[in-house]
This record gives C-alpha cells, sequence and structure tokens, in this order.
C-alpha cells in the first residue's frame, strides 16, 4: 500500500492579489469578489447555517474584475456573521 493521496484544498484559497468584501445591507450581505475577471456564476454556501436564507436566490452581478453576490439573510441572523 502506497502513501495515502492528499485532497486539493476546497474551496482554494483567494491569491494575495485578490480581493473579498463581505459586508451587511439592509436585507442580508453583499459579497464583492475581485478575481481579476468577469465571473458569470458563483454560489455560497456558508459554514454557520442560520445565517443566510439558504432556499432564497443569491443574486449575481458580474463585474469587468470579479463579482457581486447579494444573499438574503434569516430573520433570526446576526447583522454581522461570526468569523
Amino acid at each position: 500500500m502506497g502513501t495515502p493521496k492528499q485532497l486539493p484544498d476546497i474551496p482554494k484559497p483567494l491569491p494575495a492579489n485578490r480581493k473579498a468584501v463581505f459586508q451587511p445591507t439592509s436585507t442580508g450581505f453583499r459579497l464583492t469578489v475581485e478575481t481579476g475577471r468577469r465571473e458569470m456564476t458563483a454560489e455560497l454556501f456558508p459554514e454557520d447555517q442560520d445565517v443566510l436564507d439558504n432556499p432564497a436566490p443569491q443574486k449575481l452581478t458580474p463585474t469587468a474584475n470579479g463579482l457581486i453576490l447579494d444573499l438574503k439573510k434569516t430573520q433570526h441572523s446576526p447583522q454581522i456573521p461570526r468569523s
């Protein structure tokens, strides 16, 4: 039997020259990610299941250098989730 294979990091860490910002909004949260290219698809699966209204649509807005993802919070969600 050989050495076990190491699985890749999922999700992959954001490169140092890229930027991600998570901000509260009046109805939820906005995630802005700069990847260096226009992104057409994205989904967020939070670690804490009580932060986002998971069945709600996640509105994606492509930008020239990445994306903006608008997310709806649950009724009982804190203003800013724990990190």
